[in-house]
């Protein structure tokens, strides 16, 4: 009787021992998950800093590439009109020299007739005075070629600084965007690896905190009969003007003409995420403004004849799949056949 409660007992204390030793391990795992998971988060952190400046720079490196075009041009502008001055200088310099010789033989040949009567005398002086006048005009010509030349030379020295920068300044380019590519495959890698550590993560029983943009936006518009949408945007038909509304807090960096899509709205969230409306709009935000959740931020026009508003959300300039950003049962309850 004694040994079966001893075996008893221990057996009990065994389970026991076996369930607290399972426990510990799975503490110790799910914390070995965490310290990753925080790793793999002040990565993505660091890259989406890296991310920013790379694109600042990219930014004010195609400015300063634009603006050196712009000189260049100017600058060529400006050596064709000078060269087509000097040559037309030159042309008449050449014309004026001919005439000047001609005018000297004539005069050296008159200077040795035997009969020289006032009449000479006079015809003399007036080949005189016009040889020192030609004379003159040549010498201005020849002083102002001479500095068209030397302005011209300053140009082109200008023009090869130029070419040598914006050379400079395009391996520069290309080397950030070749930076900026790898950057962002890096931060597509860290995040297909964060998934799939969060997807380990679950199955220890913890929750995992998202940001907004992981979570369920608003829905831009209240009144709509009918949805379209495939794998990115979705598209909302309605019939009657409407407010359009602001899917989270963020700044309006875009509102206006969007080459041919036409009107657009482009909020930016932060965390690297926007949201596109593309639709005709009564009127739109001003770019800069400051919007809050639920914001009316302009109204629907009702007088087209296709009624529709266009919304997709991007994240680091790629559209994601837009669906899983707002909640589906919402978007079946408020449509309506207004």
């Amino acid at each position: 009787m004694v040994v079966k409660l001893i075996s008893l007992f221990f057996c009990i204390y065994s389970v026991e021992g076996i369930s607290a030793y399972n426990k510990i391990k799975r503490g110790l795992m799910s914390d070995k998950f965490k310290n990753k998971l925080l790793a793999q988060e002040k990565k993505i952190i660091s890259l989406k800093k890296t991310f920013i400046n790379l694109e600042k720079s990219l930014g004010k490196n195609n400015k300063s590439f634009s603006k050196i075009e712009k000189e260049k041009n100017s600058l060529e502008n400006s050596m064709f009109f000078l060269r087509s001055e000097l040559d037309k200088n030159e042309l008449l310099l050449k014309n004026k020299i001919f005439k000047t010789r001609r005018m000297f033989s004539d005069f050296i040949l008159h200077s040795f007739e035997k009969d020289q009567d006032f009449e000479f005398l006079i015809q003399k002086e007036f080949y005189s005075s016009s040889l020192k006048k030609n004379m003159t005009e040549i010498q201005l010509n020849i002083d102002f070629n001479l500095r068209l030349k030397k302005e011209i030379k300053n140009l082109i020295s200008k023009f090869k600084n130029y070419e040598k920068v914006q050379k400079n300044l395009m391996n520069l380019l290309v080397t950030m965007e070749r930076e900026r590519k790898q950057v962002k495959g890096k931060y597509n890698f860290l995040m297909r690896t964060k998934k799939k550590l969060e997807s380990k993560y679950k199955r220890f029983g913890k929750s995992i905190k998202r940001p907004f943009y992981s979570g369920k936006l608003r829905l831009p518009l209240t009144k709509y009969f009918k949805i379209k949408y495939k794998e990115k945007g979705i598209t909302f038909f309605y019939n009657k003007k409407g407010p359009v509304f602001s899917s989270e807090k963020g700044k309006v960096v875009y509102s206006g003409q969007l080459s041919t899509y036409g009107e657009v709205i482009i909020i930016d969230h932060g965390h690297e995420t926007k949201t596109v409306l593309l639709g005709k709009f009564l009127s739109l935000p001003e770019k800069g403004t400051r919007v809050k959740k639920g914001q009316i931020i302009s109204y629907l026009d009702s007088k087209n004849k296709i009624r529709k508003l266009y919304f997709e959300v991007r994240k680091m300039g790629k559209v994601q799949n837009t669906m899983r950003f707002l909640n589906k049962k919402l978007i079946l309850s408020k449509m309506t056949t207004i």
